[in-house]
């Protein structure tokens, strides 16, 4: 990784410094006049113009630190907040390399509604728990189906960095806190692929903290046209890189539960969003 030296040049070298110093303690009150001395150097040392990240850097520094996650779990919420609809998601996420996925969430709205969605890398499951259906998507069909393709549409991985954001317009714009956690911050306009999904309205701006640790994306605020939040994206609590066990995502189908097959129908709405991206 690249980083800009910056360099300070007092005319002064290494030994003419300690023979300086040491000219002064000899004086009278040469103690005292060092501690003013070193003082002032602090002081010039701490005006001194702060390095301050470009945006290919601050991207660079997130993809290294994610190229090191291998597994984790964390605690989310998705709040919506716009003309049609308004309602809140809470939840558990695991995640471990290369794509499985479990999610269980609740949806509040005038009644509570539980759904898990359960993946390992082949075949996913969602269930609704007050429902007796679950459908069932064939991933390799989609895979062999899409190529690369397939993991532009269905990306397993929630707190990817970036993975909402069209990327040429990423911008850089310092780091907060999040949580009791340092963040670096952009800003970007949402991927087509997200406005054609119907996930992200045209002409929406998105800001994005990710953590400066480790490269995940701990939040997304999405703002309308005229500045609104309408929709923010947390995950918190993370539990990261320690051992998952592949039964994890693992569906244990309920006795009498009635399974629909959706692959067609996902691979129809895929060509579809594909071809308008």
């Amino acid at each position: 990784m690249y980083h800009r030296k910056v360099q300070v040049n007092f005319g002064i070298t290494p030994t003419s410094l300690i023979k300086s110093l040491r000219d002064l303690i000899s004086r009278p009150f040469g103690q005292i006049l060092l501690l003013q001395n070193l003082g002032l150097l602090c002081l010039i040392l701490s005006a001194a113009p702060a390095y301050a990240l470009s945006t290919r850097e601050a991207i660079n520094n997130v993809e290294e630190k994610f190229g090191n996650i291998e597994a984790y779990k964390a605690v989310y919420r998705l709040k919506t907040n716009t003309a049609d609809q308004s309602y809140t998601t809470t939840g558990m996420v695991f995640f471990k390399r290369p794509d499985k996925i479990k999610t269980e969430m609740m949806l509040i709205l005038k009644q509570p509604m539980n759904q898990v969605i359960v993946s390992n890398g082949e075949i996913m499951w969602v269930k609704i728990q007050q429902e007796n259906q679950v459908s069932k998507i064939d991933l390799v069909n989609l895979k062999e189906s899409f190529g690369e393709s397939y993991f532009d549409y269905q990306e397993p991985n929630m707190c990817k960095p970036f993975k909402e954001a069209e990327r040429s317009t990423l911008k850089f714009i310092g780091t907060e806190m999040i949580n009791g956690k340092n963040a670096y911050v952009f800003e970007a306009k949402p991927s087509r692929l997200q406005i054609a999904q119907g996930n992200l309205p045209e002409g929406s701006r998105i800001k994005i903290w990710i953590s400066t640790n480790t490269g995940l994306q701990h939040r997304v605020s999405v703002f309308d046209e005229s500045g609104k939040e309408i929709i923010q994206h947390e995950f918190k609590d993370f539990v990261i890189n320690q051992f998952i066990n592949d039964y994890e995502f693992e569906f244990k189908l309920p006795s009498n539960s009635k399974v629909t097959d959706i692959t067609d129908e996902i691979k129809d709405k895929m060509l579809e969003v594909l071809n308008k991206k």
